[in-house]
């Protein structure tokens, strides 16, 4: 595995602190130091070594990131409608073994995803989202939650939130017709990968 940047650390701290704000926000222990290095640093660390350290900044964000998306009540409403960081396993009849991990997720609310942005409207967010490839995941997840649950794909929707203050954020369904395009096209990737794992043969990109 690569080492987390400290771009993915607060990343993945900002994922836990929206989804669930009040067990995420109370590990959390600030550093008032001025550098993160030395003897009062490590010793710092030896003390609160089963909390989750940050600077007064993070600490700072991380609270005005969650205020801003729990104050959105459509955001807030599917937050409190589903499960997080649900971890789905099933075995696919073209592809074997399976796994999908959702931001969150519930028979009612469907499946949900959050994301940050640096640019919060629409078209922007959209374009990047199709470059980014993140039709295939939420077509993926929404696949596996069908395998898993039964009753047909699930509805989905995208929490999307601004990175910068004031940290503007929206909710967005996704079409059936993106998910399903997003299924297919995960469905085949993990087709390929099953096939060319079991003949040990791994084609390039052409």
């Amino acid at each position: 595995d690569k080492p987390e940047t400290p771009a993915m650390q607060m990343g993945r701290l900002v994922h836990a602190a929206v989804l669930e704000p009040e067990i995420t926000l109370s590990l959390l222990e600030v550093w008032t130091g001025k550098a993160r290095r030395g003897k009062a640093w490590d010793e710092f660390c030896e003390v609160h070594e089963s909390r989750i350290i940050v600077t007064q900044d993070q600490s700072d964000k991380l609270e005005a990131m969650t205020a801003a998306v729990h104050a959105n009540k459509d955001a807030h409403d599917l937050i409190e409608a589903t499960e997080h960081e649900v971890t789905y396993q099933w075995d696919g009849k073209r592809y074997g073994p399976a796994k999908a991990r959702l931001d969150g997720h519930s028979k009612a609310a469907g499946v949900l995803e959050y994301k940050t942005t640096t640019d919060i409207g629409l078209r922007q967010f959209t374009t990047n989202a199709y470059r980014m490839g993140y039709h295939i995941g939420i077509g993926w997840y929404c696949h596996g939650a069908e395998e898993v649950d039964g009753g047909g794909i699930p509805q989905a929707h995208f929490i999307v939130q601004e990175q910068d203050a004031p940290h503007d954020c929206y909710v967005l369904r996704v079409s059936r017709q993106i998910i399903e395009a997003g299924r297919d096209e995960t469905c085949e990737i993990a087709r390929r990968y099953y096939v060319h794992k079991h003949v040990g043969s791994f084609p390039g990109v052409a």
